[in-house]
């Protein structure tokens, strides 16, 4: 999604772009980061050391490609060089 979102504004096809990466009330796994547990079960830690660390996992996964996309749209000349960027961080169930 990150490379459509990167051609769509290389291409000027648009400006405003909103996109949700993931959600812990999902069950979405992350094995290229080690987390064979669901995304929800893994925030609902109870302040056990383990889930917690998975947890930070998942979340510095998805800060990592975030910031690629943002170094890869900074290296991309846009018609007046202005853009706004926010993102949303969600706080961990316990």
């Amino acid at each position: 999604m990150y490379d459509l979102m990167m051609l769509a504004y290389q291409a000027d096809i648009t400006r405003v772009i909103s996109f949700m990466v993931s959600r812990e009330v999902t069950a979405r796994t992350y094995p290229q980061v080690g987390v064979f547990e669901g995304h929800h079960s893994v925030s609902h830690h109870a302040n056990r050391a383990e889930k917690i660390e998975q947890n930070a996992r998942i979340q510095a996964y998805n800060v990592g490609a975030f910031t690629r996309v943002l170094e890869r749209m900074r290296s991309t000349p846009d018609g007046d060089g202005s853009l706004l960027i926010t993102r949303c961080c969600s706080t961990a169930a316990t």
